[in-house]
């Protein structure tokens, strides 16, 4: 997009080391030749950018201020550039005054400041101050933005919504750029000024200019093309003049070029035009001020995100955001416009070889010529080249965030993009804020509703608790399993999602007695919930008394606690597991509870693994283990000891436990009396994994490997048993942990 002076956010860097990129290349030189070059390039270009900019802004009734509007202007460059050029992270950096912020100035100065009745100087000092304070404040965005390592924020802002802040600040830049060429306000005013054939007269050759100048950019993409184009134009100009007889003054009587008051062309406005601003009229640009300043911070977030990626990453964004926010603040003072880093003057400098620092000082040496021939400058450049110039900038926006995002965005994400252009147009940029912000609220609720709420849905039968089980056990639990639904949630609960939490629950409530008996809701995956939500899980609770369904809640995380309890759930109104897996288990107890041989330990070894091997057999096998008893709390096997015995569980409940790098434990399941302890290692010949210990006082029957191998010699019968009822164990986990990997992919 130019040489960098104007909005860049629609370009698209190349990576680093690409052509278009600001990789370096070895072959490149390192000495001072491509630093002057591109730095007098940019500089050139810096100062007519900055003279177009006070154009746009000093129109009008605020014509007198041009000349020391430009002068500020160029300052801001001067003090950007040189401090970019010092301090960036990256040394190809230029900085200088932008066109995002100016665009909303020049409405806020026309609907304020144009308008005040009072004398010139006090209407010119009012709209430096108001330039001044956006400055300010958009400097303090940015390096509290720094400050506070908050520099990738613009990454959660909805793209849509700000794709149509940049549309709609295209807009503004090409009614602005066909106003100053008349001295016309944008809006009503201009669309009227236009049907006057001396107004068209002036505008015509602007706009032509513009298109020129944004076809040629489309079509040819050389670093020297809009200087060259800008400074054909002007030498075009003059020529017409001296074809045509016409001397300079007579030109700047008919509009085609500014009407420069005498004076001394390094005047600045402060401190001196302090005195005499209307501060009742600032007061009433503040949201102006503000609205400048935040599409400032945006659009700089952006340039120097692009220089980051462009860069290879070398760029500290947040530091980068603390220099540019302290260059406005220094700028501020000087009543100058706000400014960020270019990004399309980095593309140049590596194109002309630049890999050293200087770039920045150089391009403030050069602009700082033109400040101090700023009203000169600005007295002989004709009206149509600035205005033309800012009319490109308004277009090329235009197309980069309107028309080429057609393609890119969704129809509802264009639509939007649209929406916001056309507030813009008709009702004003202050009015786009809001309905951008309007339409990004139900942007995010709409696309958040649509984020699936339920994890995943299964019933008992085919999501059993972790607890290892006899096959016969296990069997009688699936088949009375399909009546106990479990729910699994995810994410952030809102006002959204509430109507589409309740419908599976309501669902089950439907089927109570004929096909649902109880329901777990497990919340572990649940990061929030809002009053709806909560207010939602409370009627369901309530529904659930009444249908006299078995409704269990688990995994409840504290800050969802808190929010229920506001609401006005008490812990005695709902049955709460601490997990998942413990709700399971509790509703698999009450199942099991029917059945009426769940007393004697020993016949739970049998029913597990006596069955396969008889009776008898099974009798013999047991005399050969040793029985042990173990407290609660206290370890069964250790984790990373080798696994040269087997246990038989032959009372009591075990825990497998998982050891972490943080020096905790998770927990993976949990055994039954019944239960062969230890048996993956040992079948392995490999140290043992996980730690399993006592959940109450245990009672275990061991036997070591050489123990079996002598056994295996002395009875080989037995031994094959044995093989046998390890081989079952060992299945029967590959089939449970089968099962648990087809839930988790479902």
């Amino acid at each position: 997009m130019g040489l960098g002076m104007g909005a860049d956010m629609g370009a698209n860097p190349a990576p680093s080391g690409e052509a278009g990129g600001i990789g370096v290349n070895p072959g490149q030189s390192e000495g001072v030749v491509p630093v002057v070059v591109a730095g007098i390039v940019a500089g050139l270009d810096g100062i007519g950018f900055a003279v177009a900019v006070a154009s746009l802004l000093f129109t009008g009734a605020l014509a007198g201020g041009l000349s020391m509007g430009a002068g500020a202007a160029l300052l801001c460059t001067i003090i950007m550039s040189a401090l970019a050029g010092w301090r960036s992270s990256l040394p190809v950096t230029v900085s200088h005054v932008q066109d995002m912020g100016v665009a909303v100035l020049s409405v806020t100065l026309g609907a304020t400041v144009a308008t005040l009745a009072a004398p010139p100087d006090i209407r010119i000092a009012t709209a430096f101050t108001i330039i001044a304070l956006s400055t300010l404040a958009a400097g303090l965005l940015m390096w509290l933005t720094g400050r506070f390592r908050a520099g990738l924020v613009v990454k959660f802002f909805p793209l849509e919504v700000l794709a149509g802040f940049m549309a709609g600040t295209g807009w503004l830049l090409l009614t602005g750029g066909l106003a100053m060429t008349a001295g016309l306000e944008p809006g009503s005013a201009l669309l009227l000024g236009l049907t006057d054939p001396a107004v068209l007269k002036l505008a015509l050759p602007a706009l032509g200019f513009g298109v020129l100048l944004y076809l040629c950019m489309a079509r040819f993409s050389h670093p020297l093309m809009l200087l060259g184009l800008l400074l054909g134009a002007v030498a075009l100009f003059y020529l017409w003049l001296l074809a045509n007889g016409r001397s300079v003054a007579e030109a700047a009587a008919a509009g085609y070029l500014p009407q420069i008051d005498s004076g001394a062309s390094l005047a600045l406005p402060f401190p001196g035009m302090l005195w005499q601003t209307d501060w009742g009229t600032v007061a009433g640009a503040l949201p102006g001020i503000l609205t400048a300043a935040v599409l400032c911070l945006f659009a700089a977030l952006m340039n120097t995100s692009a220089l980051d990626m462009a860069a290879g990453g070398e760029v500290d964004i947040d530091r980068e955001m603390r220099l540019t926010g302290g260059s406005n603040l220094l700028v501020a003072c000087a009543g100058g416009p706000p400014g960020y880093p270019g990004l399309a003057i980095s593309v140049l400098a590596q194109k002309l070889g630049v890999r050293r620092r200087g770039l920045g000082l150089v391009t403030a040496l050069v602009v700082l010529g033109g400040f101090l021939f700023s009203r000169e400058i600005v007295a002989h450049v004709p009206l149509f080249v600035n205005a033309g110039l800012i009319i490109y900038f308004g277009l090329d926006l235009l197309h980069d965030w309107l028309v080429s995002t057609y393609r890119r965005f969704s129809l509802r994400e264009w639509s939007v993009v649209v929406l916001i252009v056309l507030v813009v147009a008709f009702s004003g940029f202050l009015q786009a804020i809001g309905a951008g912000f309007l339409v990004a609220t139900v942007l995010f609720a709409w696309s958040y509703a649509h984020v699936p709420v339920i994890r995943n849905t299964a019933t008992l039968a085919t999501l059993p608790s972790s607890i290892e089980r006899s096959p016969e056990d296990m069997a009688f639990i699936a088949a009375r399993g399909a009546a106990i639904k479990i729910i699994q949630l995810q994410g952030f609960l809102f006002f959204g999602t509430a109507e589409r939490l309740m419908a599976p629950l309501r669902e089950a409530m439907a089927q109570r007695g004929s096909g649902t008996d109880a329901v777990v809701l497990d919340l572990s995956h649940v990061t929030s919930l809002d009053s709806a939500s909560a207010a939602a899980l409370m009627r369901l609770v309530a529904a659930a008394g009444r249908a006299r369904l078995d409704l269990l809640l688990c995994g409840i995380q504290p800050s969802v606690q808190q929010t229920l309890e506001r609401a006005g759930m008490e812990h005695r109104m709902i049955r709460h597991f601490n997990s998942l897996d413990q709700a399971l288990e509790h509703v698999e107890r009450k199942i099991l509870a029917e059945r009426a041989h769940r007393d004697e330990a020993a016949s739970q070894l049998f029913l597990r693994h006596g069955a396969a091997i008889g009776e008898e057999a099974f009798a013999r096998l047991l005399v050969r283990f040793t029985p042990e008893d173990i407290r609660a709390g206290d370890p069964i096997l250790r984790a990373g000891e080798w696994a040269d015995r087997l246990y038989f569980l032959e009372r009591g409940r075990a825990v497998v436990m998982l050891p972490r790098q943080d020096g905790g434990r998770r927990r993976l399941r949990t055994m039954e009396a019944g239960a062969l302890l230890g048996d993956v290692a040992f079948a392995l010949d490999l140290p043992r994994t996980a730690d399993v210990m006592a959940e109450d006082d245990c009672r275990v029957l061991s036997i070591t490997a050489a123990e079996i191998r002598a056994m295996e010699r002395d009875d080989p019968v037995l031994g094959v048993a044995l093989q046998r009822i390890i081989s079952r164990a060992l299945a029967e986990k590959v089939i449970a942990a089968n099962r648990l990997t087809d839930h988790m992919r479902s």
